[in-house]
């Protein structure tokens, strides 16, 4: 997966976005599915010094392998449970230490 962040000039928001290597480095194991077209962005709004608000965005091709059920399960587990695990995550010391040092408050 390829990582890019930048924040937006005029509006100031963080935004990420997270894309599939369309060729594997790492050899897929047997029994496996690898989803190898796949684009989500997160957009970070800063609401107040303490409240963010996050837009989540989501594009997955399982190249018709997973049944459409399954599918569609994930299209609302997979980003609530990636947020709630994202909100988690910021309540950890180390990120109030980073905000600091890239003057994100």
């Amino acid at each position: 997966m390829e990582v890019r962040g930048k924040v937006d000039p005029k509006t100031g928001n963080v935004i990420t976005t997270h894309m599939s290597f369309k060729e594997p480095l790492v050899p897929i194991k047997e029994n496996m599915i690898r989803i190898m077209n796949s684009e989500n962005t997160m957009i970070y709004k800063k609401i107040t010094p303490n409240r963010t608000r996050v837009t989540y965005i989501n594009y997955t091709d399982p190249g018709g392998i997973v049944p459409k059920f399954i599918i569609n399960i994930l299209c609302i587990d997979l980003p609530y449970y990636s947020l709630k695990n994202l909100r988690e995550l910021a309540k950890d010391p180390i990120y109030k230490d980073l905000a600091a040092k890239y003057r994100l408050e």
